[in-house]
């Protein structure tokens, strides 16, 4: 099942050999000028290690997109909190993992802080 998923995902058109930013689901509600800062021109991919089941598609999906869409970069923004540093290593396990290459791994940890 994970692989029929991964391959339907990563085939869609809008990853094709995009720049992707993938997000922790709640990050982008706390990052000033998400929109225009950090999504303007990437393909969006939302994600939650923590209230999310079946972690093992999530590594399909980042591999797939690496492997078949081959996008050109992958930017993960997480906020700073242990379940989501869990996203970035699973990205970075799907990275290493992949028989291609992205241009790039970036990890926006720090980008977009609370401002609250």
């Amino acid at each position: 099942m994970a692989g029929a998923a991964a391959s339907c995902f990563a085939g869609r058109a809008v990853y094709q050999g995009a720049d992707v930013l993938l997000t922790a689901r709640l990050r982008a509600y706390r990052a000033r000028n998400y929109h225009t800062d950090y999504l303007k021109g990437k393909a969006l991919a939302i994600a939650c290690p923590k209230l999310d089941s079946e972690q093992e598609i999530y590594y399909e999906k980042i591999k797939g997109w690496i492997d078949d869409a081959k996008i050109n970069t992958l930017s993960i923004m997480i906020m700073q909190v242990p379940c989501c540093s869990g996203l970035l290593k699973l990205a970075e396990k799907a990275a290493n993992d992949a028989t291609k290459r992205s241009r790039s791994i970036h990890d926006s940890r720090h980008a977009g802080r609370d401002t609250s």
